[in-house]
């Protein structure tokens, strides 16, 4: 089974969302002193006040991210230019409104009436004003993972031939390139933004996904058994059954790795 420090990096949030959750931190500080010091709020009012405002930014963070990426992504300059200055209005705006909703509903309802109190005509401007400033944050931490990911894509593993006929694999780590022999390669095993390559005696991570070393190793040696791992037969100890039609491959690595049933049916087949 799949280590107890592999499933916890598979849960390691992005950079994009780490950088965003260390912004919207110092927001939450300054706004709680602010409120604290020059506010004359107690230390909870302080920090409740500072907590609408910190996490309204970073959940709105997170949307128009994703609204960036879809309608931004692929569009000529000029467009994106427009694109991103209407998103930056409407994620001020939906800022401002979010805030607002929210401090109505802690102070609670007059009768059958939400009563939504506009701030001063200061504090409305600094309000919007903020939400453009973090949006354009958004927009570059969002362009910058954005570049990281075409340059992890554009370091595919590309293959070359030993004088014994092994292929070997050259992978790139910053400036420096690691020939490794495919034969040495045990399983391939994915976690959230990269993969981890199983050898005898190490382990090693790239920003490759499945997808290209599925592509890159030969197929007659690697199979696809998971959606979160690929393995060498080569290096398979034993296979046995894991339940439900699906197996549990026992490696050279000391590792034992789950198949799903489509896994279990292409060890199966290749079974004499």
């Amino acid at each position: 089974m799949p280590s107890l420090t592999r499933r916890l990096r598979a849960l390691r949030p992005s950079r994009f969302v780490l950088l965003l959750a260390a912004y919207t931190g110092l927001i939450v500080l300054g706004y709680a002193a602010i409120f604290l010091f020059a506010g004359g709020l107690s230390l909870g009012a302080a920090m409740r006040d500072a907590l609408v405002n910190g996490l309204s930014l970073f959940l709105l963070g997170l949307l128009f991210s994703e609204l960036l990426a879809r309608f931004a992504g692929k569009r000529p300059f000029a467009w994106q230019v427009v694109i991103h200055l209407l998103l930056g209005m409407l994620y001020s705006l939906v800022f401002y409104w979010a805030v607002l909703s929210i401090f109505a509903l802690l102070r609670g309802s007059d009768g059958n009436v939400l009563l939504i109190r506009p701030f001063p005509e200061g504090a409305q401007l600094w309000q919007l004003l903020q939400g453009f400033t973090v949006f354009a944050l958004v927009a570059a931490l969002g362009r910058a993972a954005k570049q990281e990911t075409v340059a992890a894509a554009q370091t595919e593993p590309a293959e070359a031939e030993r004088g014994d006929g092994r292929r070997r694999l050259l992978l790139r780590r910053d400036d420096e390139i690691h020939p490794i022999d495919v034969s040495d390669i045990v399983a391939v095993v994915g976690a959230d933004d990269y993969a981890e390559l199983v050898l005898p005696a190490e382990r090693r991570l790239s920003r490759l996904t499945l997808a290209q070393f599925e592509e890159a190793l030969p197929v007659d040696r690697f199979l696809r058994v998971h959606r979160s791992h690929i393995v060498n037969i080569d290096r398979l100890v034993r296979a046995e059954p894991g339940g439900g039609g699906r197996m549990l491959l026992h490696m050279e690595s000391g590792d034992v790795l789950p198949t799903s049933r489509a896994g279990a049916r292409l060890i199966r087949q290749r079974a004499v």
